[in-house]
């Protein structure tokens, strides 16, 4: 599968071709890999068909390194490996998407999150105060 990378010291990317399996009519989706040091326990997913905008998915790191090589997860995110590649379920509401990614760029993704943020040094690198921040402030309401 094409895959182009880039990584600096604070982020890398990955993008690559993934076949939508759950409706094999559809063209090859293109999907980007993101990775932010300052966000250590989640990556992105872009995914797009031909010129339509890019539907964004975050979750976590540890999903897509431990589905590699077993099934993971139990949510909107499922991950596991086929004799194929890695398979990345998506659910929303009622409608599910299932894409057949390339193994050898998954895993070459999560290698270089892995040499940026080594599993368990994730505290050293994550902002709490930054995602505190960030966090959307409840509606209060006065009695």
């Amino acid at each position: 599968m094409p895959q182009h990378t880039a990584v600096d010291h604070t982020m890398t990317t990955a993008t690559t071709e993934m076949i939508l399996i759950s409706d094999a009519v559809l063209p090859a989706v293109n999907a980007e890999l993101r990775y932010y040091c300052e966000d250590p326990f989640a990556v992105q997913m872009l995914l797009s068909v031909d010129q339509s905008p890019a539907i964004c998915w975050t979750f976590g790191r540890e999903l897509l390194l431990n589905g590699v090589n077993v099934p993971t997860g139990l949510g909107d995110v499922q991950v596991y490996p086929t004799h194929d590649g890695v398979i990345i379920e998506l659910r929303s509401g009622g409608a599910a998407a299932q894409l057949l990614a390339h193994t050898p760029d998954i895993t070459a993704f999560t290698d270089r999150t892995l040499e940026l943020v080594p599993l368990g040094s994730e505290m050293d690198h994550y902002d709490l105060d930054l995602g505190i921040a960030s966090m959307p402030v409840p509606n209060s309401y006065e009695a």
